[in-house]
């Protein structure tokens, strides 16, 4: 188990396989890219707040939940 800091500096609580998901998802990942195991860990992240759920044009992206809201459009 590890803790992770969310915007407004919240502690959550993942496990490891979540905590390593979370990493990868730093940069940004799109959807497609993962597996169907690492969509449902990231779907799970989303609704703890750890992942933000972005769509574009050419699909969805899920991204780390950074301090500065900012980083998501920049």
């Amino acid at each position: 188990m590890r803790i992770v800091e969310v915007q407004g500096g919240i502690p959550v609580v993942v496990n490891n396989r979540e905590y390593k998901l979370a990493m990868k998802c730093e940069s940004g990942v799109r959807k497609e890219d993962l597996n169907e195991r690492e969509q449902f860990i990231a779907k799970g992240l989303t609704s703890k707040g750890v992942l933000v759920r972005l769509r574009d044009d050419k699909g969805i992206i899920y991204r780390y939940n950074t301090q500065n809201p900012g980083d998501y459009y920049g």
